[in-house]
């Protein structure tokens, strides 16, 4: 299983860089992983925010292959503790390791709710 994290916009919080680092450093050692950050939406905030959302969706592509699943970081999804969240993922994994139907391409991405971690 790989794992890519693809966010639009570069994390100017300190202390979500250095989250996001130590996680780096820790999913490593089990599976493989790797970091995207694409560039911000030129003039977003003079685009509605459909419209900054249809651009997002269109850079996000083709980083997906067909036969992913998406996981989708959302403030109204659902909430998971740091172990819950390895869980959700461990049973992912094991679950694509058999075979399985092919979901509907509307049915493939989760939203997750996240907290990122508090400042120091």
């Amino acid at each position: 299983m790989k794992i890519r994290f693809v966010t639009v916009g570069k994390t100017v919080e300190n202390y979500l860089v250095e989250a996001c680092s130590e996680y780096e450093k820790r999913i490593k050692k089990y599976v493989q992983y790797e970091q995207i950050v694409l560039r911000d939406i030129k003039n977003a905030a003079s685009l509605g925010f459909d419209q900054v959302k249809e651009q997002e969706a269109k850079m996000l592509e083709p980083y997906m292959a067909p036969s992913s699943y998406r996981i989708v970081l959302d403030e109204h999804g659902t909430e998971y503790t740091s172990v819950k969240f390895a869980d959700f993922v461990s049973k992912k994994m094991w679950a694509k390791s058999t075979p399985a139907p092919r979901p509907s391409r509307s049915s493939r991405a989760s939203s997750v709710r996240s907290r990122p971690p508090r400042p120091k």
